[in-house]
């Protein structure tokens, strides 16, 4: 049985791409409705890795503060947009606005955690160490 990878095409080349489509409330702030990668490969198992690994950095990336993103908006979008769940994991920061949102914390958190031993398994990345002084 194949579990579909999210995110993942191929092109009439067979070389697979990580496609991001815009949520319609922010195609009119972006001025695109999707960004497409390259994921240098026709290996499928390959593209795959890639791109969860990147489909996890993108989910991350979009729980941080839109403000990161100036060169995505045009010029005014910021103050239209309302940051509803904030992650910072280095400076142990968790944010949500609503209970609705705090609720679905434990899974996102759990889903980030999955994908990390996933890339340290893939060796796409090393695994972090931290050491009592």
């Amino acid at each position: 049985m194949s579990i579909k990878t999210p995110r993942l095409i191929r092109d009439r080349c067979g070389v697979f791409y990580f496609r991001l489509i815009v949520p319609l409330a922010l195609r009119e702030f972006v001025g695109k409705t999707e960004f497409r990668r390259s994921l240098r490969t026709k290996d499928s198992a390959i593209a795959r890795q890639r791109a969860l690994a990147l489909s996890v950095a993108v989910e991350a990336r979009m729980n941080d503060d839109i403000a990161n993103f100036p060169h995505l908006l045009k010029a005014d979008a910021k103050q239209r947009i309302r940051e509803k769940i904030v992650i910072d994991l280095p400076n142990g920061i968790i944010q949500a606005d609503t209970p609705e949102e705090a609720a679905q914390l434990p899974a996102i958190l759990a889903g980030m955690a999955t994908a990390r031993q996933a890339e340290v398994a893939a060796g796409t990345i090393r695994p972090v160490v931290h050491r009592l002084r």
